[in-house]
């Protein structure tokens, strides 16, 4: 029975010795060598001991520790730190241990995670109407020093730490937040909440193409360019959005807040209307969009008259600017005309077109000139006239 006893002492003490698990023991739970430690907010101290399998080793130093943490106190007997663990974002926690009594040293490391607190948020509202107070709070928020902050078109009011008053100081898309300076060893968290300041006004929307960028300012009348696809955004964040459109066009709603399309030619529409409604209020627009007009020459050569077609005529945004028609002999035009003047006086022919007399003008070669100041990608095209 002894040797039987011995031999089984044996084996355990060869296991232990040989095949034992190293690790970091931090507040009593273990963490084997290379693996990630996650210590709570709430660990704001943390106790180290070094652990061979069964076995509590002698703590020689500390190689690396998490920023932020500095030892408080040392173990009198095994000589392993105890850290006042303040906030980080983690670290490497590297313990040089005594393997043995003859003075031999091994280390041993593992990574140490300070997770963000994600169980607490704040309580309100999507919505604040004009002249009300509305009160947002925080469900379950780590302690400490809390402050309240909101962005543009709201306001604070009184608060009680945990709950503020919100109300309006204008109209548009704003957030309420909070900033926890924590004393639980959390660092500074923070959490903000989307919400929509009054009735919807759509005045602050935009158009654009998808790779330029939706940056353009949504006036009464837009020029676009043909064949292209754009993006209308209204920029409100809250309610129910409704797009309306007067002509047949290659559109869709894309989203509740953004409508996209491709106009042709000469082709325009308007949004009749575009209207936007929440629990405080409602707004509609009207707005216009329209491609630069096409055009072309009725006839080239000429020789009494040349008459320009236009695609589009109803708006004089899809319109250039002026006509210039110049020798190629002499820089100042021999005919010029500006189209607002036609349009005003809705002297287009056929509600199309406009003619040219160049009878007397000396045979050869000429350019028109088609000005288009509205479109600054484009603002000239010069078109090679022969007059015989």
């Amino acid at each position: 029975m002894k040797t039987l006893a011995t031999l089984i002492s044996l084996i355990y003490f060869y296991l232990n010795v040989c095949y034992a698990q190293v690790g970091i023991e931090l507040n009593g739970t273990f963490y084997a060598a290379g693996t990630t430690a996650v210590i709570l907010c709430g660990q704001q101290s943390v106790s180290v001991k070094i652990k061979d399998g069964a076995i509590y080793r002698f703590c020689n130093s500390v190689i690396t520790q998490p920023t932020g943490w500095t030892v408080q106190n040392n173990d009198s007997q095994g000589g392993c730190p105890v850290f006042a663990a303040t906030y980080s974002t983690g670290g490497t926690l590297t313990m040089e241990y005594l393997t043995d009594l003859s003075g031999r040293t091994s280390q041993v490391s593992i990574t140490v995670e300070r997770p963000i607190p994600n169980n607490f948020d704040i309580i309100g509202y999507s919505n604040v109407c004009s002249g009300e107070v509305k009160i947002f709070s925080l469900n379950n928020p780590p302690s400490g020093t809390i402050t309240w902050s909101t962005g543009s078109n709201l306001s604070l009011g009184s608060n009680g730490n945990t709950s503020t008053q919100v109300s309006t100081t204008g109209n548009g898309s704003s957030f309420v937040g909070v900033t926890i300076n924590t004393t639980n060893g959390c660092g500074v968290v923070t959490r903000s909440k989307i919400v929509y300041a009054g009735a919807p006004t759509l005045q602050v929307m935009t158009y654009g193409t998808q790779g330029s960028g939706v940056t353009n300012t949504v006036n009464t009348v837009n020029t676009v360019s043909p064949y292209t696809w754009y993006i209308v955004r209204t920029n409100e964040n809250d309610g129910t959005v409704n797009w309306t459109v007067n002509n047949s066009i290659n559109g869709y709603v894309s989203s509740t807040y953004e409508y996209r399309f491709n106009l042709s030619s000469g082709q325009n529409f308007t949004f009749f209307p575009i209207s936007a409604s929440n629990s405080c209020g409602s707004a509609s627009r009207y707005p216009t969009f329209t491609t630069t007009s096409g055009y072309s020459l009725a006839s080239n050569p000429a020789s009494s008259s040349l008459q320009i077609n236009f695609d589009n005529t109803e708006i004089i945004e899809a319109l250039p600017d002026q006509i210039d028609l110049y020798s190629e002999s002499i820089k100042k035009p021999v005919r010029s005309i500006k189209i607002k003047d036609i349009f005003d006086k809705k002297a287009f022919l056929n509600n199309k077109s406009i003619v040219l007399d160049v009878e007397d003008l000396t045979r050869g070669t000429y350019y028109l000139h088609v000005i288009n100041y509205k479109n600054k990608e484009h603002t000239v095209d010069a078109i090679r006239v022969i007059l015989h």
